[in-house]
């Protein structure tokens, strides 16, 4: 029976705590709405026009200088040729002075056209040890000897050879500088069991973009071919990517698999006189 009084008691005491100390209270609200970021009073706005370099080049070189507070912000717009920064005075007079000093003209640009030739090799990524290896053509056996040091491939077949001829666009102008699109045809040698090699027709479609061609040159003379934003696709291979390469000089842009296959990509880049 005392028991049952004690715990009478104590339940009512507490519930007498609980009406003192805990009704109408609720959560502290405005603890969850805090700032994600330093609202900082010392921090300044500017936006600074970049005219004759790509602004995300110079972004990385002045990312550094800022203060690295919560807050702080440099970013970039490749459409309106700008660099904006958030930060504080001293770190902003800081980048500025950075940006004059980078956002100088590196070379001239030259309008001129430019002639594309682009090379597709195809080869196998598990070709029979027998295998018997396509002759390249004579054109490419400086590549194809570079390759075959650097590569396991035994066997090149060139299945596309694409020529396009345009003139240098910028790439705010909008549109490609250069597209197409068509499908190539390859024989893919394959040992049947009674030891004989045969082959088979393999075909793939195939597309090609670039969005901007810059032909330039320095106070040296040496030119050099800029496309912005190279991408081709076979297959289900692709490679994109942003080049630059010295005039009629052959370049291996890059290799992508696409199932037991390899594509790899020869690229030379004329100036039509």
């Amino acid at each position: 029976m005392l028991i049952k009084v004690f715990n009478a008691v104590a339940a009512l005491a507490l519930a007498l705590v609980f009406t003192v100390n805990g009704s109408g209270q609720q959560p502290n609200s405005t603890q969850s709405n805090e700032p994600q970021y330093v609202e900082n009073k010392g921090f300044k706005g500017h936006i600074f026009e970049i005219k004759h370099r790509r602004p995300q080049e110079i972004i990385k070189a002045i990312s550094p200088l800022g203060s690295g507070f919560k807050g702080a912000t440099v970013s970039y717009n490749d459409e309106t040729q700008t660099i904006s920064v958030r930060d504080f005075p001293e770190n902003i007079a800081a980048i500025e002075e950075a940006i004059k000093r980078l956002d100088t003209p590196q070379s001239a640009r030259v309008e001129s056209s430019v002639e594309l030739s682009i090379q597709v090799l195809l080869t196998r990524t598990d070709a029979p040890s027998d295998l018997v290896p396509t002759p390249p053509p004579p054109t490419l056996n400086d590549v194809i000897k570079q390759m075959q040091n650097t590569f396991a491939f035994k066997d090149y077949q060139l299945v596309a050879t694409i020529v396009q001829r345009a003139k240098t666009h910028s790439r705010f102008q909008g549109g490609y500088a250069v597209y197409g699109k068509g499908d190539a045809l390859w024989l893919e040698k394959y040992k049947r069991e009674n030891g004989f090699l045969d082959s088979i027709q393999g075909k793939a479609n195939y597309e090609y973009r670039v969005t901007g061609i810059e032909v330039s040159s320095n106070s040296s003379g040496d030119v050099k071919i800029q496309l912005d934003n190279f991408f081709f696709q076979f297959g289900n291979a692709v490679v994109q990517t942003d080049l630059e390469v010295r005039d009629s000089e052959k370049l291996v842009v890059g290799t992508a698999s696409w199932g037991n296959k390899a594509m790899i990509l020869v690229l030379t880049a004329k100036i039509i006189k």
